[in-house]
């Protein structure tokens, strides 16, 4: 048998094209699904309790010794392990922040919306039996040195200490 480069050049592109739909719909899932930014990994996190429309009143201990605490009304909202929402203070200043619940332990990423900078921060914090409190630690870029200031975090939960929860937190 010989070889021929015009009949393996032939066969070369019949086979591109009729891959190219398979090629083009892996690229275009590979390229929406790294566009979410998710990593599948988080998806399968099983949380203990569930949080979803939840408002809770956050004290941050004060970063200067004379300060006052910050005090914040946060509203938590959750799907699946993954929770997200806003918090709003009594000056005005605004925080986003999303986040992860693992068992009975809330990790989460925090901006502040301050319209002259924007600082961020995270929170570290367990649930304590109960679910109408939550403990943590609070850090953040902090002051004119932009150093890292860590503080206590205490969350209150406002709206019913037991109504909401459940173990169905795929809702």
């Amino acid at each position: 048998m010989d070889f021929n480069p015009i009949q393996t050049a032939i066969t070369v592109v019949a086979i591109v094209l009729l891959m190219s739909p398979l090629l083009l719909w892996a690229f275009h899932v590979g390229r929406r699904s790294s566009s979410t930014g998710k990593t599948p990994r988080f998806d399968r996190v099983v949380p203990d309790v569930y949080l979803n429309d939840t408002w809770w009143r956050v004290e941050f201990d004060a970063e200067e010794a004379n300060a006052a605490p910050l005090v914040v009304t946060l509203h938590l909202r959750q799907v699946g392990a993954r929770v997200f929402g806003e918090a709003s203070s009594e000056n005005g200043s605004r925080h986003s922040f999303e986040g992860l619940l693992h068992g009975r332990q809330l990790s989460y990423i925090a901006l502040d919306d301050d319209r002259r900078s924007e600082r961020s921060g995270a929170v570290l914090a367990e649930i304590l039996p109960g679910d109408a409190q939550i403990i943590g630690i609070r850090n953040r870029w902090s002051g004119p040195s932009e150093g890292m200031a860590m503080r206590r975090a205490t969350f209150t939960r406002l709206n019913g200490a037991a109504a909401g929860f459940g173990r169905d937190v795929n809702r």
